[in-house]
């Protein structure tokens, strides 16, 4: 045996095809605690725990002699002294029918392979606790979105009730108590034909003036409770239609919008919106001159939380902005002014209701509003719609 071999770091044995040992090195006979003389022309047998005598015999051997070789293969040797030695062994046919057999030693691989398998344990425990975490916090997020959505909605139920209540105490009283009090002054024996005529003139007007009242309210409730089926429709037409009927009457409507993508919802009340904000410039146009308004379009990023405080969840919106060079209005009033029969001047048209109806139709469509002032250089009307609302492509049947 060549001088290198014997005490490589590895275990060196010579058999032949009936498993006798022919020659092995130093390293191999340190391992077990044999001399070579004991081993010499015994067979490995001797060297090998009885489940792995089995193996050489089942399994091994006729390996060997099939393909006269075998790579890779886990044994178990067995000391002088009866302690078991886990080995991996390659074996390689010789050109003269005998077989070399190259061994190492494993003697931690029981530790390796049960710190492998706790690592991977450990590992898959990790991983199972991370999706339920993330399950757990997307579920979390999921009900916390819920719960905004439903205290918003309670929020503006409750704002609409308070806001109602006020009205029918209020609103609706004067013109009844204006109407009560003219209506007794007609039966005084003393008045002339003339003050009758007057007296019934301003009983008939606020006759019609409470039912446009109660008119604008029914309208504003049904909206909310409305079960119409929803559908794609143009932004880009419903905003080109009110654009349309406020330019008849002379004024500037300028669209610096682009080409607007398709929206889920109710296209008359949309249209309805931007005439209710294109009216309002109108309204608080200069005395006398030409309303002009600007239209844009850009996306944003927005908090979808409404409600909850230091809650955030941003998302993509379209944001609409309908800026006009009007009279503008106090920084103060740039929520009250969407409230129901808010008119920030009295000398001005109309019932107050226009701002209210943007709301609503903007809640509807599961997006919101809001006013600045720019001063004396006017108001900017910001309508937020959620761009998961939307699409891009046409749909089969042109709305």
């Amino acid at each position: 045996m060549e001088a290198y071999l014997e005490n490589a770091p590895c275990l060196f044995l010579l058999f032949d095809i009936e498993g006798r040992l022919l020659g092995v090195n130093n390293t191999l006979c340190q391992t077990t605690g044999y001399t070579r003389g004991e081993l010499l022309q015994k067979t490995v047998d001797k060297i090998a725990t009885l489940g792995t005598r089995i193996f050489f015999q089942t399994h091994l051997f006729p390996m060997l002699r099939l393909q006269g070789k075998a790579e890779e293969i886990f044994i178990t040797l067995q000391t002088q002294s009866g302690t078991a030695i886990p080995v991996m062994i390659n074996v390689q046919q010789n050109s003269d029918g005998t077989f070399t057999g190259i061994g190492i030693a494993i003697f931690n691989r029981s530790k390796y392979e049960s710190e492998i398998i706790a690592a991977k344990k450990k590992a898959e425990r990790a991983l199972v606790e991370n999706r339920e975490l993330a399950t757990a916090k997307k579920e979390l997020e999921q009900h916390t979105a819920q719960l905004d959505a439903q205290l918003t909605l309670l929020r503006q139920q409750n704002e609409d009730a308070q806001q109602l209540n006020f009205t029918l105490a209020h609103t609706l009283q004067e013109p009844l108590r204006k109407m009560a009090l003219f209506s007794s002054k007609l039966f005084k024996e003393d008045i002339g034909e003339d003050e009758q005529k007057n007296l019934l003139q301003k009983i008939r007007n606020l006759g019609i003036h409470t039912r446009e009242l109660l008119m604008q309210l029914q309208h504003y409730v049904q909206m909310g409770l409305s079960q119409k089926p929803r559908s794609f429709f143009s932004l880009q037409k419903a905003l080109a239609h009110a654009a349309a009927q406020v330019q008849k009457k002379g004024h500037v409507v300028v669209l610096q919008t682009g080409e607007l993508p398709l929206i889920e919802g109710f296209a008359g009340d949309m249209e309805e919106l931007f005439l209710h904000l294109f009216d309002n410039a109108v309204k608080f146009r200069e005395h006398g001159s030409v309303a002009n308004l600007t239209v844009t379009a850009t996306v944003v990023q927005a908090n979808t939380f409404r409600t909850l405080k230091e809650k955030y969840r941003y998302r993509a919106y379209l944001k609409v902005s309908v800026a006009d060079e009007g009279i503008g209005f106090s920084a103060a009033a740039a929520e009250r002014i969407f409230g129901l029969f808010v008119k920030l001047s009295a000398g001005t048209p109309g019932y107050g209701m226009g701002l209210a109806f943007c709301r609503k139709i903007m809640e509807l469509h599961n997006g919101f509003i809001t006013a600045e002032s720019r001063g004396e250089k006017g108001a900017v009307f910001n309508c937020y719609f959620p761009l998961m609302e939307m699409r891009i492509e046409p749909p089969a049947q042109p709305v």
